[in-house]
This record gives C-alpha cells, structure tokens and sequence, in this order.
C-alpha cells in the first residue's frame, strides 16, 4: 500500500503586528487542507518561530504549498530554497507564486507587495462562494503548465 503524500503548507504571519506577544501567531487557511484531504495527502502545518523556519521540521514533507497571502517574508525563501534544493514539488498560489518568482530572481531582495496584480480585496469568501470564488487567470502557450493542462 503506497503511503499518503505529507505535504508542507506555510502559514501566514501575523508576527511582532502589535505589542502583545500573545498576538503573534501564525495561521493556516482551513481550505487547503481540505483540497490536499481529499487528494489523498496529509497536510502538514510547517512550524514558524519567531517569523523563522525551524528547517529540521521540512524534512519529514513530500511536497510545498505555498498560499496566498499579503506579504512576502525572508522565511519563504528559506522554505522554497529547502525544497527546490532537494528536488521535491512546490505549488505556489497567489502569493505563492509571487514568492517562487521572486526566488528564482538573481535579485532575491523583492521583499515588497505587488500592487498591480488582482485585488482581492474586499472580496469576501464564504462558505457559501468557497467553491465558486475565482478571478480568471491567462497561462502562456509556450509555458510548461500550458504544455501540460492544455488550456490557457
């Protein structure tokens, strides 16, 4: 019997955002871990301290999903760097994808949000529009994904 993927999800920080230490918490959308459920893995909530990864806790996952969020940290690039030196699969979604992008600059100082993308903002997702609420998206015809999924 084939063992269930463990896949690794980066929470979103809310970290040193006031003056009570008991605010700084990290959080996980409960979405995605649904999605990767039901796609027969085990999500794995990737353990922050003090806005840094613990990268002895990578070791144990198959695979990254980076989510969407508001603010690139330093912290993703550790992650992602984790990952893609050990040749293991990375989804990236939304700001996912913004991290992985900045990434793979020679750059790697894009530490700032990107104000020309979708606002998703006010936007507001409910339990009731969670499975319908999506903005279009255009994947280039000569991109790997395009090879793959066909559609653009």
């Amino acid at each position: 019997m084939k063992e269930k993927p463990i896949v690794g999800i980066i929470a979103t920080s809310n970290y040193m955002k006031t003056n009570d230490t008991f605010q700084d918490t990290y959080r996980y959308g409960n979405n995605y871990v649904k999605k990767l459920m039901a796609e027969g893995a085990i999500p794995y909530f990737i353990p922050l301290l003090d806005d840094g990864v613990i990268l002895d806790s990578l070791c144990i996952c198959d695979g990254l999903l980076i989510p969407g969020g508001s603010e690139i940290k330093p912290f993703h690039f550790d992650i992602i760097d984790y990952f893609y030196k050990r040749n293991k699969p990375i989804l990236g979604i939304c700001l996912g994808m913004q991290a992985l992008a900045a990434y793979f600059q020679k750059d790697k100082k894009i530490l700032k949000r990107i104000d020309n993308g979708v606002d998703h903002h006010p936007v507001v997702l409910t339990r009731d529009n969670e499975t319908t609420l999506a903005h279009e998206i255009k994947i280039e015809k000569e991109s790997l994904l395009y090879s793959i999924i066909k559609k653009d």
